[in-house]
């Protein structure tokens, strides 16, 4: 009984809202085919599991997340450790991890970590690069292969991307976890930019993302003011943006996010 696990949530979920397994007639979905899920005999269709969660006021990914006892799943779990192990520049970590990505069999995903450690060669970084500008439904695992692989991209590469989730208004703006992703591929090309000396791509992204106005996390506006202090101190006034980046990691610290708070401290010993 593979689904059983998807039933059984959903029951117990049903029953917390206190509702009877004959109240999803009036959306289509028989007591027998509801029953029958519950059980983990058979597997609703999936517009139909959307239309009952709907009903129970859940939405899909609140659903999947406590399926997954509010952990990520194993390919979320790995590529956080492949960005953790990349923020640490922990070169041993990330060898492990793309050997791990090979066996899996994600080709990109494996490409665009490798990109953290090596130079590609032309025709794996025309592959990564074919593939990001292909890609029609993003998912969490594309955003953290547009985010490892983005020193790689060129300035305008990376504004059309960017620009083609906020001007047609992407659907995954809706989604906490997609947007915060995106956000921080956003503030990432932001200090790349401005490193290299790009004052008007830089610029151009901070404005993109403040015209819309874009709900942000705690950790993303603090990356936001962190990577406005860069570019304060690359092309405006370099005492306030140094002042800008340390209050910025300040706050990481006091967030006890010390991988995070470390990696832009030695960035602005550099300075």
């Amino acid at each position: 009984m593979i689904y059983k696990k998807y039933g059984e949530i959903f029951r117990a979920l049903r029953q917390q809202k206190k509702l009877s397994v004959s109240h999803f007639e009036s959306i289509g979905i028989s007591k027998a085919t509801l029953a029958k899920f519950e059980r983990g005999e058979s597997m609703m269709g999936f517009d139909r599991v959307v239309l009952a969660l709907q009903e129970l006021s859940i939405s899909l990914e609140e659903y999947e997340q406590i399926l997954n006892n509010y952990t990520n799943s194993d390919q979320d779990e790995l590529i956080e450790r492949v960005i953790v192990a990349d923020l640490y520049s922990d070169k041993n970590e990330l060898l492990k991890l793309i050997n791990e990505l090979e066996q899996s069999g994600h080709s990109f995903l494996t490409l665009a970590a490798k990109s953290t450690l090596f130079s590609l060669n032309d025709i794996e970084s025309e592959q990564i690069i074919d593939y990001l500008f292909s890609i029609s439904i993003w998912g969490y695992m594309e955003l953290s292969i547009f985010y490892l692989f983005l020193p790689n991209l060129s300035a305008r590469e990376t504004q059309l991307l960017i620009n083609s989730f906020l001007i047609e208004k992407h659907p995954l703006l809706s989604s906490s976890k997609h947007r915060n992703k995106l956000l921080q591929i956003a503030y990432k090309s932001v200090i790349l930019f401005s490193s290299r000396g790009y004052i008007d791509s830089a610029k151009y992204v901070i404005n993109c993302i403040d015209n819309y106005h874009l709900e942000h996390d705690m950790f993303n506006q603090n990356l936001r003011n962190l990577s406005v202090g860069y570019w304060n101190f690359c092309f405006k006034n370099t005492s306030e943006g140094k002042l800008q980046i340390q209050k910025a990691i300040d706050i990481f610290n006091s967030l006890n996010l010390s991988e995070v708070s470390k990696y832009y401290q030695n960035m602005l010993d550099r300075l």
